[in-house]
């Protein structure tokens, strides 16, 4: 193991539950046998001072990490992100393209952040682990562990397209849009099926 150094080349895609098992695996393997893991970091990035690293990270063509910024083992930011200054990012967290993260944000682990989402509390934020937010989203609150953040006016399409009239589908959204766990992140369909059989 000396003579080699190591990637996860695997995507941590929470709606792809093959992939998400495989990098945990993968990671489990590299922590067991505490194998180095290689940076792939793009050479047009840009990041700051007072950065910490920690390994098989990946970073993304054009990406900026500003001042004193931690990111976990085996994240990735992609092309075009931003991170502002004192932020903590955890462990096998993806930030997708195009995604802002506004200063002092602290997150845990396993997070995904949707292509040109925006984290933009201002007054810092707190993230769990095991989080999701849909692509596109600008969020501007703390967000617990497990929770999956979505657009609400997908949730009303698809409840809708469900067979749930159009105004009991706008009282779900309102109640929620918010708060979702992974297992019926993984299976809408499943949840719609419920609220259509028992909705009153």
């Amino acid at each position: 193991k000396e003579d080699y150094d190591f990637f996860i080349g695997v995507n941590f895609i929470p709606d792809i539950p093959r992939n998400v098992q495989k990098k945990l695996k993968f990671m489990s393997i590299v922590d067991q046998h505490d194998l180095n893991c290689v940076n792939l970091i793009d050479p047009e990035c840009r990041i700051g001072r007072n950065v910490i690293l920690g390994q098989g990270l990946c970073i993304g063509y054009v990406s900026v990490i500003e001042n004193n910024v931690t990111i976990g083992d085996h994240s990735q930011v992609n092309t075009f992100s931003y991170v502002a200054h004192n932020t903590v990012i955890g462990r096998n967290c993806t930030i997708q393209r195009n995604v802002a993260v506004l200063s002092n944000v602290t997150m845990g682990d396993n997070n995904y952040f949707g292509i040109s989402s925006r984290l933009l509390k201002s007054d810092g934020m707190k993230i769990g682990s095991n989080c999701f937010v849909h692509p596109g989203l600008v969020v501007m609150r703390d967000i617990n562990d497990n929770e999956i953040v979505v657009l609400a006016s997908s949730l009303f399409k698809e409840y809708v397209n469900s067979g749930i009239s159009p105004s009991k589908a706008k009282k779900l959204v309102l109640t929620d849009h918010n708060l979702r766990n992974r297992e019926e992140l993984l299976d809408l369909h499943k949840v719609f099926e419920y609220r259509k059989q028992n909705d009153n």
